[in-house]
């Protein structure tokens, strides 16, 4: 009996301390466990602060560009008004040029022909009587159209003309039509549908015998071409040297302020800057982006290969201007 009760008190302990063996085991299980959540917490939190961090420094560099963004608005708004600003200022000196330019103009008119009619009449007393009379009467004339119109037209178009195949060059008294031919040669290098575009717009090529610096005021010592854009006219002197030198170069010209003067723009004015000083022309013809596109243009089919190799962005320019003739 004794030993039932010791077996019995000897289960009861074993099953107790087996119990909390048990208990023990599974409480460090949990233990573990909740450890090892507390740590994956511990890591997630370490994250999100890292992310937070993160995001206040891309919100703080957001702020800076935007700041930044502001500022650059506020400086470029600043700069259109400045560029509004002068585009007036340059629109008003403009104005006023052009306004002096007609009033030189027409001074100019006035004195020419002041100096026109003194001449005829110095002229005229050379003639004998019996002649006198037929120029008497063209004086007359002369003093009508002066009374009436208060000058002469120092670009009125001559009368006498050489007419061509696509082409008319317009001859002053004096001037040859040997140089006239030669001029078409050069014409002819270009395409046709550019001089079309040139007779369309009323542009005029005119020959001439006269002094381009007294006569048209070109501003330029020895001037052998001169092109009047207001006027549409291209003037050349009645030389070989002149024909050969500037024909191409003034129909440059022309074609430039057809086209909304393609030198003004922001594109040719880089190649220009790019190329003119390297280009090998005269100083004359690098001195502005509007005579090194003249120049430039007529190299182009004078010397193309040379024009190619020293400008090689100038020469593409002209060749990309001249598509729309083709």
């Amino acid at each position: 009996m004794r030993k039932n009760k010791i077996l019995i008190l000897f289960l009861v302990i074993f099953t107790l301390t087996t119990t909390n063996i048990v208990t023990l085991l599974y409480l460090n299980h949990i233990i573990h466990s909740n450890s090892e959540q507390l740590v994956f917490a511990y890591d997630a939190i370490m994250v999100r602060d890292n992310e937070i961090s993160r995001l206040e420094g891309l919100e703080n560099e957001n702020n800076r560009l935007t700041s930044e963004n502001q500022t650059l608005n506020t400086t470029n708004e600043n700069l259109t008004s400045q560029k509004e600003q002068l585009s007036r200022e340059q629109s008003s000196l403009k104005q006023q040029v052009s306004e002096q330019s007609e009033e030189i103009v027409v001074l100019t008119n006035q004195n020419l022909n002041m100096n026109r009619v003194l001449e005829k009449y110095n002229h005229f007393l050379d003639y004998e009587p019996e002649k006198l009379s037929e120029y008497q009467t063209y004086i007359k004339e002369l003093e009508q159209r002066v009374e009436k119109s208060g000058s002469f037209d120092i670009y009125e178009v001559p009368k006498r003309k050489k007419v061509y195949e696509g082409y008319t060059i317009w001859l002053e008294d004096g001037a040859s039509e040997r140089w006239a031919d030669q001029a078409m040669e050069y014409l002819r290098l270009i395409p046709a549908k550019a001089l079309e575009a040139l007779n369309k717009d009323k542009w005029y090529l005119i020959i001439t015998p006269r002094s381009l610096e007294e006569v048209y005021h070109s501003g330029v010592e020895n001037t052998i071409g001169l092109t009047i854009y207001y006027r549409k006219r291209i003037y050349i002197k009645n030389e070989e040297f002149s024909i050969d030198s500037c024909t191409l170069h003034e129909i440059g010209h022309a074609l430039d302020a057809l086209n909304s003067y393609q030198s003004f723009t922001e594109g040719f004015n880089d190649v220009f800057n790019q190329e003119s000083a390297a280009s090998g022309l005269s100083k004359y013809f690098t001195s502005s982006p509007t005579e090194y596109f003249a120049e430039t243009f007529q190299n182009y089919f004078i010397s193309p290969e040379i024009t190619k190799k020293n400008a090689p962005k100038s020469y593409a320019f002209i060749e990309k201007f001249l598509e729309k003739y083709e």
